[in-house]
């Protein structure tokens, strides 16, 4: 009819259609299929012809969720750069480490081999030392307990010490001072007899050995080998007598 448009019909010239969302799956969108691919899957093949490089990195470069992707695998990428670089630099660091703990291991290996050699070593030796300590010990505890006997007379004979009290504490006193006093002699007695003993071995091992004891008829024999030998000639002219 006259005065009415038919609907216009889409071109080729006709401007691109929005992008479409396509979900997947679950309802969610993925980036470059709902921007880009969506874009170039409704248009015409003439015009898909008619795209070159510049406007395809223009599409690329508009596409906001590609340019947050991008941005996730440059960030991505240098953090694992980072680490590497990171890692790379504590190499040095760690073979040191690893060499001064091989070298403490070793150093405390050999500090405990001397120390069981040391061990061994004095375990001779420390009866001896242990016996002239206990012994000096014991003689500053008999000492003591003479001295606190002493005190508790000497406040008793002072009028600062009842009888009872006195009793009491000077028999625990003196009790204590004898049994101190027994150890000390045992212990004493002890130790000599072990520097005699000392003493006898050292002089059984050094001492030359002992001559033949000489016979009431005089010193003994000479042995058959130096008997059997004859008797030494002399020229008779040798002690100028004749030819």
């Amino acid at each position: 009819m006259y005065g009415q448009q038919p609907y216009p019909m889409g071109s080729h010239s006709s401007p691109m259609p929005p992008a479409t969302s396509q979900s997947s799956g679950g309802g969610g969108s993925t980036s470059f299929d709902s921007n880009v691919l969506g874009l170039l899957r409704n248009m015409e093949r003439e015009d898909l012809q008619k795209l070159n490089d510049q406007t395809i990195e223009t599409l690329i470069s508009d596409d906001t969720d590609l340019n947050k992707l991008q941005e996730v695998k440059l960030t991505e990428s240098a953090t694992n750069r980072s680490l590497a670089e990171h890692n790379l630099s504590q190499q040095s660091r760690i073979e040191q480490g690893r060499r001064a703990l091989i070298s403490a291991h070793k150093e405390a290996a050999d500090l405990g081999r001397h120390h069981r050699e040391l061990t061994s070593r004095l375990s001779g030796g420390q009866q001896g030392e242990s016996l002239e300590t206990l012994n000096s010990l014991l003689q500053s505890a008999c000492l003591e307990a003479e001295e606190k006997s002493d005190s508790i007379l000497d406040q008793f004979q002072s009028n600062r010490m009842s009888l009872p009290e006195f009793i009491n504490k000077y028999t625990e006193a003196r009790a204590l001072y004898h049994t101190r006093r027994a150890k000390t002699d045992k212990v004493t007695e002890i130790s000599n007899q072990r520097i005699v003993q000392a003493s006898s071995a050292y002089r059984t091992t050094n001492m030359p050995p002992a001559m033949p004891p000489v016979g009431p008829f005089g010193p003994p024999p000479v042995p058959p080998q130096h008997a059997a030998m004859p008797p030494y000639y002399y020229p008779p002219n040798y002690y100028g007598g004749r030819p």
